[in-house]
């Protein structure tokens, strides 16, 4: 990154409704630097619109803590390999 003339970087949602956040950490280094960004994504609709239609944002819409739907997420989520 330190060599690069520009930056493509893809911020598509990874796992959630949010892009990566090594790909963010990535895109602020290059922009830090001064090297021109250019980020594409295939998420269609606002971020807020998003958030708001996913789990998390439904649970809260219907007033159950962050922190019981982090319990319910991780309880029921299957291991990775």
């Amino acid at each position: 990154m330190r060599a690069a003339d520009i930056g493509l970087v893809n911020l598509t949602p990874f796992r959630g409704v949010s892009a990566d956040c090594g790909t963010v950490l990535e895109l602020g280094f290059l922009f830090a630097r001064g090297v021109p960004v250019y980020g594409y994504s295939s998420a269609h609709g606002a971020y807020l619109d998003r958030v708001a239609a996913s789990p998390v944002g439904l649970v809260r819409a219907v007033g159950i803590r962050p922190t019981a739907m982090a319990f319910l997420l991780r309880s029921s989520a299957s291991p990775t390999t």
